[in-house]
């Protein structure tokens, strides 16, 4: 699919883009400012990570106590998706869970749904 922007646009994300690419020309960064910028990234990420494994715990709690075995499976495909150490592809899940491709594909879009609701309140 063919990405199509405006001249205003395209101008836009070509500044962001080298700047984000070679740095902001107008900070002059320092060896110690960019350890310390490398420092808070790496704790905001470590942040978000314990978000999404915390809100990913809660909704695999929810859905191994519930009595529905496609809650339970909608779970376990989410977590061999994505959480797994080994990322599973479609194909492969579909295989091990013996649901097509499309049954995936819906049931991780459920699942992300409603892990969405969970990173609000977790």
């Amino acid at each position: 699919e063919e990405l199509v922007l405006t001249p205003d646009e395209e101008e836009e994300f070509r500044f962001k883009f080298m700047k984000d690419l070679m740095g902001d020309p107008i900070r002059h960064s320092t060896p110690d400012r960019v350890v310390n910028d490398l420092e808070k990234r790496h704790k905001e990420n470590m942040y978000c990570l314990r978000r999404l494994e915390r809100a990913a715990d809660l909704y695999k709690q929810e859905c191994m106590r519930s009595d529905s075995e496609e809650k339970k499976r909608r779970a376990d495909i989410f977590e061999m998706r994505f959480m797994d150490d080994h990322e599973f592809t479609l194909e492969e899940i579909s295989c091990i869970k013996n649901v097509s491709v499309d049954t995936v594909r819906r049931d991780i879009r459920l699942s992300v749904e409603i892990i969405e609701v969970f990173l609000c309140g977790a």
